[in-house]
């Protein structure tokens, strides 16, 4: 995936304003947001192209307070560089963390996401606003930007976004609402040696419990076992039964997870979005999706 133009301009000119140097920094991750390690000092700066939005500083903003409030209350989390952010510089929000090297892949392990998002969700409210959830995320400006699409991709895909946001509002709540992760899947975990923590708030947000179990839920799209929804259920806590609004919310986050791609020009993105919409309009799968990283 080319970069945007002034990405890394963004960077060095963030970096220069919190007192760090962007020189030599690598972009080690990127999807929704560029993922760069600074050489200098053992941080990761993340970058999201917001131009103008002041939802996206909200939400960004929000990711810092609530997980320095985490932090203090010795929840596993990764935490903010203490320097005055989110930077915001040629239409970018740079935000500035503790870089926390993994100790080993974090895919398979289920059972650490349960826990930790149980023990997430017993929080009491956070002592700061949290920006409502939004489930389908950018995918309609996303959609409307896009100029690769074809029409009958783009008509499908606003018309089943307009219906799943109608079910959405009828749709009672078994487990309520309250402060979540907001985009809770095993690849934002990060395994220390001082055990596993969660990364990645930028959907942090208040709204419907089970929209932390959705990514979880939906893994069979990517070819794992379909049991491994029951055994996170049994170590989150909770009869999978019971919560009646899952469907709505899984099929909101399958639209939210090709934004992303649709903001990308890269060949393997475009691929991955056509057949994800084909499987989509069918209701049939015949191979599983892929979770690209776009900076490979």
């Amino acid at each position: 995936m080319a970069a945007r133009p002034g990405r890394d301009e963004a960077l060095a000119g963030a970096c220069a304003r919190v007192g760090m140097d962007a020189t030599g920094a690598q972009v080690i991750y990127e999807r929704s947001n560029a993922v760069y390690r600074l050489a200098d000092v053992p941080v990761a700066a993340r970058l999201r192209y917001a131009p103008g939005s002041a939802e996206w500083m909200a939400r960004v903003t929000a990711s810092v307070r609530v997980t320095e409030w985490l932090a203090g209350r010795q929840f596993p989390t990764v935490r903010p560089w203490d320097v005055e952010q989110p930077v915001a510089v040629g239409g970018y929000l740079v935000t500035f963390w503790h870089y926390v090297p993994q100790t080993r892949p974090p895919w398979s392990d289920i059972d650490t996401l349960a826990h930790l998002l149980r023990r997430l969700h017993q929080q009491p409210d956070p002592p700061m606003d949290l920006p409502h959830t939004n489930p389908l995320g950018s995918l309609r400006e996303d959609v409307d930007r896009c100029e690769w699409l074809t029409q009958e991709q783009r008509s499908w895909l606003v018309a089943r976004s307009d219906d799943l946001e109608d079910q959405y509002r009828q749709t009672p709540w078994t487990l309520g609402c309250g402060l979540l992760h907001g985009d809770a899947w095993t690849d934002n975990l990060i395994h220390t040696r001082d055990g596993a923590i969660l990364a990645d708030w930028d959907s942090v947000s208040y709204g419907p419990r089970e929209q932390d179990l959705v990514p979880t839920k939906m893994r069979y799209r990517f070819g794992q076992p379909a049991w491994e929804w029951d055994r996170f259920c049994g170590a989150y806590g909770f009869d999978p039964g019971d919560l009646h609004g899952l469907p709505v919310l899984q099929q909101m986050r399958e639209l939210r997870a090709l934004a992303a791609y649709i903001r990308s020009q890269s060949p393997a993105a475009k691929a991955e979005v056509g057949r994800r919409i084909t499987d989509l309009m069918s209701g049939t799968q015949d191979k599983p999706w892929t979770a690209l990283n776009l900076a490979q």
